[in-house]
């Protein structure tokens, strides 16, 4: 036992154990205000408003989704450096966090895709706008695909990618939890 430790103290100063990965102050700045913007456009789009002002909230809610994919994307690879050592060295709570952000980005990408192309969650359901004739599927062409979907919806599908938004965000968040507060507060907390 004495010697597993000594050799574990041994590679932690030579540097071949890997150390826990930090953020600098402007990446956590970045990280905290875009989950605050996440979050206050989810309650402007779940709040209710007129179509005018939800097709405002919509455009804000685009460009959100656009920083946030170039802020996870700057993220990428200290998640997968810290996922990585974590999975090494740190324990199963924190493996189930690693595999719940990656479970979470699958999600906000599918709802971001499918956003983007006009697919609303609930346009699946309804099979009436298909046409089937003599064998041949005309489902490319359906015109219930290229119609634009009602505000409500839209707006409703926002709401929700917002929240899957915040969800990712906060997942990254825990995952790389601030310094000891105690070395900012003076003790006094």
């Amino acid at each position: 036992m004495i010697k597993l430790k000594q050799l574990l103290a041994e590679a932690a100063t030579s540097g071949s154990l890997p150390g826990p990965v930090t953020l600098t102050a402007t990446d956590r700045i970045n990280l905290e205000t875009q989950l605050k913007d996440a979050a206050d456009l989810q309650q402007a789009l779940q709040s209710k408003i007129d179509a005018d002002d939800a097709d405002l909230e919509i455009q804000k809610a685009e460009r959100l989704a656009v920083n946030t994919e170039r802020l996870i994307a700057s993220f990428e690879l200290k998640i997968k450096e810290q996922c990585l050592n974590l999975k090494r060295f740190q324990p199963s709570s924190q493996k189930d966090l690693c595999k719940t952000y990656y479970e979470n980005l699958e999600l906000l990408n599918e709802q971001l895709l499918s956003l983007r192309a006009g697919i609303m969650p609930d346009s699946d359901d309804d099979d009436s706008g298909d046409i089937e004739t003599g064998g041949t599927d005309f489902r490319r062409s359906s015109p219930r695909r290229r119609k634009k979907p009602k505000t409500t919806d839209t707006v409703t599908a926002w709401a929700l990618c917002l929240g899957a938004i915040a969800t990712v965000l906060e997942t990254i968040r825990r995952i790389f939890p601030p310094k000891d507060k105690t070395a900012t507060d003076g003790g006094l907390g």
